[in-house]
């Protein structure tokens, strides 16, 4: 996991056989941090939104330098622009997702992807794997293509890579169909161009989010996801699973901001400050035991007014706290300053600077 402080990149957790148990300074060159995102095993920053930088390992070409390695770590460098990659030297980039061994951008409102390939996941209308940005193929979903604004991806199994991206009136997705995770019951093993998701509400998405099987999307204030609900992680009174786009059950009188979903559980902020999540209560994920709770579930209060909550595996995740403290929970490795090894959200501890 990463976090920035805007000019600088800290991350912590798995690196292949080292962990890294307290936050560590990545070295960046120097300039504003203005996206950031941690995939399963790379991570990458936008600084000054004109150059993105990638590390970690990059078996598939995933951090967008034209060549692959067998390397478990490699240091921060910029993803290529210009010459072998459809990446422009001047582009304006405004948002960036790291997924399993591949990366998406948004630049100059045009979605770019690279790395592994074999579920779709680059959405150039192929299975061959890119190691430097290629233009995503919008265009066979919208004539004359579409401008996009922001952009996320699942990062949980090769079975379940792919992305989905915004624009100012639609959300599209690409990659593996797997569990339903494009919005209807899978008939083939990837969908290599972006569709439209359809059923969501008349907006602008503010936020979206990516589990490993569905996705949701914040548009007026409402939730509405799509893909595999089953468990109850799309906050709909239904345990069972769901495919095509369906609104969140939210509670009386509330406003979402921002959701964020896990391995199996989803949780929503709103903008009274509060938390509520739903899905799969194991090992303590949803802060109330091992229940599965099918709509969304006030949470115990944190200490402090919770700004964003990110988890990528069942009862991982970290919740950044105002005034600008993070706190984590996870139950299987050791992430900042830890004191259970199934520590629930009412056990939140602070992490070590």
């Amino acid at each position: 996991m990463c976090a920035t402080s805007t000019r600088e990149v800290y991350c912590w957790g798995g690196a292949q056989s080292n962990e890294v148990a307290y936050p560590k300074l990545v070295p960046l060159p120097a300039g504003e941090v203005t996206a950031l995102s941690a995939g399963q095993t790379h991570s990458c920053a936008v600084l000054d939104r004109k150059a993105a930088y990638c590390w970690g390992t990059n078996a598939y070409g995933e951090l967008g330098r034209g060549n692959t390695s067998a390397d478990s770590y490699l240091a921060p460098a910029p993803v290529l622009q210009e010459g072998t990659s459809a990446l422009p030297s001047n582009a304006v980039i405004e948002d960036i997702a790291a997924g399993l061994n591949s990366t998406c951008l948004i630049a100059d409102a045009k979605g770019y992807c690279w790395g592994d390939n074999r579920r779709g996941a680059v959405g150039d209308d192929s299975v061959v794997q890119k190691t430097a940005p290629v233009r995503i193929a919008i265009d066979s979903a919208v004539p004359g293509g579409v401008p996009l604004i922001s952009i996320t991806g699942s990062s949980s199994e090769s079975a379940t890579q792919r992305y989905c991206a915004a624009s100012e009136t639609d959300v599209y997705c690409w990659g593996s169909t797997t569990n339903g995770g494009l919005g209807f019951s899978a008939g083939q093993a990837e969908q290599t161009t972006p569709i439209r998701i359809p059923g969501l509400p008349t907006g602008t998405a503010q936020s979206i989010d990516s589990e490993w099987e569905s996705h949701c999307a914040i548009i007026n204030g409402t939730s509405t996801c799509w893909g595999n609900g089953r468990g109850g992680k799309f906050g709909i009174s239904e345990l069972q699973p769901g495919y095509v786009a369906q609104n969140t059950v939210l509670p009386a009188g509330k406003t979402v901001i921002k959701s964020s979903g896990g391995e199996g559980q989803r949780c929503w902020l709103f903008t009274d400050g509060t938390l509520e999540c739903a899905g799969n209560g194991a090992l303590g994920a949803l802060g109330r035991g091992d229940d599965r709770v099918s709509t969304p579930n006030l949470q115990p209060t944190l200490p402090g007014t919770p700004l964003l909550c990110e988890g990528q595996m069942l009862s991982d995740g970290r919740c950044t706290l105002a005034p600008g403290k993070t706190y984590f929970y996870r139950a299987y490795f050791t992430l900042g300053d830890w004191r259970s090894a199934m520590s629930p959200v009412t056990s939140l501890v602070g992490a070590t600077p």
